[in-house]
């Protein structure tokens, strides 16, 4: 079971019906969805909640909720919706996989995104570590990275990922090396990704391509999302693995790590130093060793003003 009580599993699909992109019509905007959840659970007080769009409008329209109230209505995008959240197609904030940590970090983490599940289940309670890095590697980083995503696994961990070639995808790959559990966000929807056995969620419906837009607000969610997060590589105010790396310690979405440079790395890739150096200089941490990663100290990441004008 995926829900607890009736309560949670209707305010799924309003939530559904109402925030996820790519229904007919128009989705409100996203900021909302805490009071709107706060709402009707206040209006079902120790009984059910019914699920009839009408009734549920009419309690949001009572609130104040009026745009929220109008969309619910949209007989088109209700009883997608419902059938989405049946079908495990959708995941929302009342989802017991959903992560909490997005709850408390203070970015305006989405309420409903579009599902594909994974090979793996994802376990209950476990702690979420993300890895990213650049796209274009050597094979000492893709090494690195696969060995940080066994590293999570074997400590009961899930790995989160951004779904790209290079990093990420070696961090899913040594996962599931050992039969971990993975997660990726895609800034795409899935029929524009490669395929891939972990669990994957989308911001956009499956059939949305690639934009520059969606990548940069996946990347914050991606750091959001775990309780650490590990830059494998990035590239000196160039890309998205550094702008997100940014970004993330910019709103202290910390502890971030960020691999310490090989001996002889100064010479075959002065840029990932540069990188490395700024990063660190921002107040991510700097890793030695992959398998350090869950019980390497974490500190706050600097404040956000030392961000170096990136």
């Amino acid at each position: 079971m995926r829900y607890s009580s009736n309560v949670e599993a209707v305010l799924s699909g309003v939530l559904a019906a109402v925030y996820l992109r790519g229904l007919p019509g128009r989705a409100a905007p996203p900021r909302s969805w805490p009071g709107v959840s706060s709402a009707l659970r206040r209006a079902a007080g120790e009984g059910p909640l019914p699920a009839d769009p009408l009734v549920l409008s009419t309690l949001l329209r009572e609130a104040g909720y009026w745009q929220e109230a109008t969309i619910l209505l949209d007989r088109a995008r209700w009883p997608l919706a419902v059938d989405l959240v049946a079908k495990q197609r959708v995941i929302t904030a009342e989802d017991s996989l959903y992560p909490s940590a997005w709850r408390s970090s203070g970015v305006a983490a989405p309420p409903a995104l579009w599902r594909k599940p994974g090979a793996v289940p994802l376990p209950s309670g476990a702690p979420w570590v993300t890895l990213v890095g650049s796209r274009q590697i050597t094979r000492a980083v893709r090494d690195f990275a696969r060995a940080a995503g066994e590293a999570v696994s074997a400590g009961g961990g899930v790995v989160l990922s951004g779904g790209a070639v290079g990093v990420d995808r070696a961090a899913v790959l040594g996962a599931r090396a050992s039969e971990g559990a993975t997660v990726e966000l895609l800034p795409c929807g899935f029929d524009h990704a490669p395929a891939s056995s972990a669990e994957r969620w989308s911001l956009v419906p499956p059939g949305e391509p690639f934009s520059t837009a969606n990548a940069m607000e996946r990347n914050l969610l991606l750091y959001a999302a775990s309780s650490r997060s590990l830059v494998v590589h990035a590239r000196f105010r160039a890309g998205g693995s550094w702008h997100g790396a940014v970004s993330a310690l910019r709103h202290r979405l910390g502890p971030i790590f960020v691999r310490e440079p090989a001996p002889g790395e100064a010479l075959s890739d002065p840029d990932y130093l540069r990188a490395h150096a700024a990063l660190v200089g921002l107040g991510a941490i700097s890793l030695c060793h992959p398998e350090l990663l869950l019980a390497a100290p974490a500190r706050n990441p600097a404040q956000p003003a030392l961000a170096l004008g990136a």
